[in-house]
Formats: structure tokens, sequence, C-alpha cells
């Protein structure tokens, strides 16, 4: 091979003609034979590659154990089981370490994406983002532990810090916001947009929240609306509720079936069902008042 560049110990041992590698550490690209334009510095990266093309390994263990084409790997033991998965990158300690045949997927941060074997099309940005996810598919995870707990939930999207933290199997859910869906686990098609919004949320579905602290104390209430700061904010099983302006259906906690449109409306009411309140502080007051 022509135009290659070897330096260490066993750097680019068996590499027969295969050209334009670069291999800068003991054991690196130690297996190479006939793969092309692969880059591998540090110990041992890129070890175990034969015949792939076009990967670049940088750091310890990084992309040890694959055959694949295509990959990125910067970090300690990133992406270091991979075997043929292809067009992934894994950037920082740990980064996709356990990923063996998947493709298509980016992890940005220490330990993102540490566990998945077999998911695909995933992007995970900053510590321990999808941390947990196994074989998980399109999921994207941006800010510290969002999503760290996924395991196999699917098209999530939680942006912000600790945002879907706790979902384990829970799918097609949005977060945007810090804390947002914290606690959710098994819920599903929820959406949550500002701070802490549905953070206490756990296997409820077909909820929106949007606005500081929104519908927070809501646990395994579903087809809820909450728009507007603190709106449904101590809901917890109650359904099917619309809360539009802040504090509106503020104290409403197992009631269903209630409308409040306007700031305050409808703020103390706790269990009274069916209601419908319309413009600033409507039916304020009432609590365990019905079909009003």
């Amino acid at each position: 091979g022509n135009w290659n560049t070897a330096s260490g110990k066993y750097a680019l041992r068996y590499n027969t003609t295969a050209p334009y590698n670069v291999a800068i550490g003991a054991c690196s690209s130690f297996n190479n034979a006939t793969g092309e334009n692969n880059t591998a510095v540090g110990y041992q990266s890129l070890k175990t590659n034969t015949s792939s093309n076009d990967n670049t390994a940088l750091g310890t263990y990084a992309l040890c154990l694959t055959t694949g084409h295509s990959n990125t790997a910067v970090g300690k033991s990133a992406v270091q089981a991979n075997s043929t998965g292809a067009l992934n990158t894994g950037i920082g300690k740990f980064a996709l370490s356990s990923n063996t045949t998947a493709c298509y997927n980016t992890a940005v941060g220490g330990c993102s994406l540490y566990s998945n074997t077999t998911g695909a099309c995933n992007t995970a940005l900053g510590f321990a983002t999808l941390l947990s996810s196994t074989c998980a598919n399109r999921n994207v995870a941006i800010g510290t532990n969002a999503l760290c707990a996924t395991t196999t939930g699917s098209c999530n999207i939680a942006i912000g810090h600790d945002s879907l933290r706790c979902n384990t199997t829970g799918q097609r859910n949005t977060a945007s916001g810090s804390y947002t869906l914290k606690g959710n686990t098994t819920g599903n098609h929820n959406s949550a947009f500002g701070y802490a919004a549905l953070i206490n949320n756990s296997t409820g579905s077909y909820n929106t929240a949007s606005g500081y602290k929104a519908a927070t104390g809501t646990s395994t209430g579903k087809y809820n609306t909450a728009h507007g700061s603190f709106a449904l904010c101590k809901n917890s099983t109650g359904c099917c509720n619309v809360a539009i302006g802040m504090n509106a259906l503020l104290c409403n906690t197992t009631a269903h079936d209630n409308t409040a449109v306007g700031t305050r409306s409808l703020a103390t009411n706790s269990t009274g069902e069916r209601n419908t309140a319309l413009g600033q502080g409507a039916l304020q007051c009432n609590t365990t008042g019905s079909r009003n």
C-alpha cells in the first residue's frame, strides 16, 4: 500500500495493499489489510478493522472492534464495541461505546448513547443523553441527562436539562425546556414546552402543556391541554381538561371535562366537572360545582 503513515508498535502491522491510512499509537489499525482512508490515533484504535474504509478514530480503544465503514469516534472508548455499524459519530468518553450494528447515530458528550447496541437514527447531544437506550430508534436528546433512562422508547424529542429524563418505553413525546416531562416513564404522545411543564407526568398520554410549570402536577391524567404559566398546575389524574391562561384551572386535581379560557378562570376549582369559563377570572371561586 502507498501513502500510509504509521507510528507506534504494531501500528498498521498487517496492511498489505491499502493506501491513504494514518495510524498513530501502539496497535492502531493493527489488523487493517485492504481498508482505505482510515485514520486511527490512540492505543488499539481501529484495531480490528480489516477492509472497511473512511473511518476516523481518535482516542484509546476508539472504534477498537469495528469492521463497519464511515464511522467517526473521538474520545476514550468512543464507539468501542461497534462491529458492522456504519455512518455513526461518537464524540466524548464512552460515547456510543456499546454500539454494535446500528447505523446513522450521532452522540456528542460523555456517555451519550452509551448502551445503544442496535438502535438507529438517534441524536444525543450532552452528557449521559440517551444513556440507557439499547434498541430505540429516531430519538433526539439535547441537554444533560435528556432521555437518559429511555431503553426502547422511540420517536421522542427532548430538548433541555433533564427533559424526559425518566422515560423508559414512552414513545412520540416532545419536551422542550429544562425538566419538561422529566417524570414520564411510559406515557405516549405528550407535548410539553416551558420550564418544568408536565414534570410529574408518569403514565399519562396525549397531554399538551406550554408555559412555566404548566400542568406540573399531572401524573396519570390524559387528554389535557394547558397553555399559560401554572395552568392546570395541580392537576393529578384529571382528564380531558382545557386550561388557557395564567393560573387557569390552577387548583384542579381530579376533575375532568372542564374548559377555562382566561387568566385565573376556574382557578380554585378542585373537583367540579364539566364547567366552562370564558374570560379573566370567570368562575374563579368555583371549587366543587359542576356543569356551569
